[in-house]
């Protein structure tokens, strides 16, 4: 019973994070704006202070998904895309589902990453 809380509290804690991210305007939502792999380390770092997941978890994900580049427009070998490498059958519809838009955005899937280790869906990561 006082696992499903501490559960519940850690997700409701991440889309809190997530509100406050996009309210403040720091998930750079205009469409034209460009990321950079720096943009990609201000959100791990950004995302761990919020969501309970260690910087240095978030960290070795991303690098070891992008090949230590950080680069927030990588492309995999089938098809992942950005940061975390959202696979088109696999992660990425359910990003989407999520309530995010924008998997090039190193901010919403970085976000997603950690509520998703929150979840419990770690496997779904390679370098997990």
């Amino acid at each position: 019973m006082a696992d499903r809380h501490l559960r519940w509290a850690l997700h409701a804690a991440v889309l809190v994070a997530f509100a406050l991210l996009v309210l403040t305007g720091t998930t750079h939502a205009d469409e034209d704006y460009v990321y950079t792999p720096a943009d990609t380390l201000a959100a791990i770092d950004e995302t761990a202070a919020v969501s309970g997941i260690s910087y240095s978890w978030l960290y070795s994900i991303v690098h070891c998904e992008t090949g230590g580049t950080f680069n927030p427009y990588a492309v995999g070998r089938l098809g992942e895309r950005g940061a975390v490498q959202l696979h088109p059958r696999g992660e990425l519809p359910r990003f989407y589902a999520y309530g995010f838009d924008n998997p090039w955005s190193p901010y919403q899937a970085v976000a997603f990453l950690a509520q998703r280790l929150n979840e419990g869906g770690a496997r779904a990561w390679t370098c997990a």
